[in-house]
């Protein structure tokens, strides 16, 4: 059961402890801070389940006070929380991104990470992967707002119905023989393949003869 902390935590997506502070509350964050030991340095977390069953292994959330030291992040043994090359990292609030192990190298074990913080960081953001919410999709089609070769429009509502589903046509040409159906992404973690259909948009727009 949770005490009165984690409720209050989670109804502000806030945590702090000392001079630590974790925070969710922001599109895509997620995460559920189970303790924060500030003499081991260690920091255990889980993805916050919420009313879901099962398992899942989106994580997404900022931390700031730990200028100048190394803190270790844990997550439950058992499952993979990381990918092969460790978390996500952003330092310019989601500006750009990182991957802990840039050089490729495989990033064990597949649960925890180290990171030392810079004796100037401020506030740090990790996630399970490159994020990509509604901020990253206008952001990329702001420049095709008005085009006659773009169309946006509604697919469907969502699931929960609090929104729409965004639908986006391109050519629209009344001449075209062909037509291809291009979703991303069937699960929320699975963002980097915006990033395919980001290009893919993006060639199809380009003018070229390809």
């Amino acid at each position: 059961m949770m005490n009165r902390n984690e409720n209050e935590a989670r109804a502000s997506r806030r945590w702090a402890q000392g001079d630590i502070e974790i925070r969710w509350d922001y599109p895509g964050g997620n995460v559920s801070v189970l303790a924060i030991d500030e003499t081991s340095g260690i920091v255990r977390l889980a993805p916050d389940m919420r009313n879901s069953s099962g398992r899942w292994f989106h994580w997404d959330f900022v931390i700031s006070g730990a200028a100048g030291r190394t803190l270790r992040f844990e997550f439950p043994e058992g499952y993979e929380y990381l990918s092969s090359l460790g978390p996500a990292i952003s330092r310019d609030d989601g500006g750009t991104w990182s991957w802990l192990r840039p050089d490729g190298t495989r990033h064990e074990p597949a649960n925890a990470f180290d990171y030392a913080f810079g004796p100037d960081e401020g506030e740090t953001r990790f996630a399970v992967s490159f994020p990509y919410t509604q901020r990253d999709w206008d952001a990329f089609t702001e420049k095709w707002r008005g085009s006659p070769d773009v169309a946006f429009g509604v697919l469907c509502p969502s699931q929960s119905g609090r929104r729409e589903t965004e639908l986006l046509r391109a050519p629209c040409r009344s001449e075209a023989g062909w037509f291809f159906v291009f979703t991303a992404r069937h699960h929320a973690c699975e963002t980097t393949g915006n990033s395919v259909m980001e290009g893919v948009l993006e060639e199809l727009l380009s003018g070229s003869p390809e």
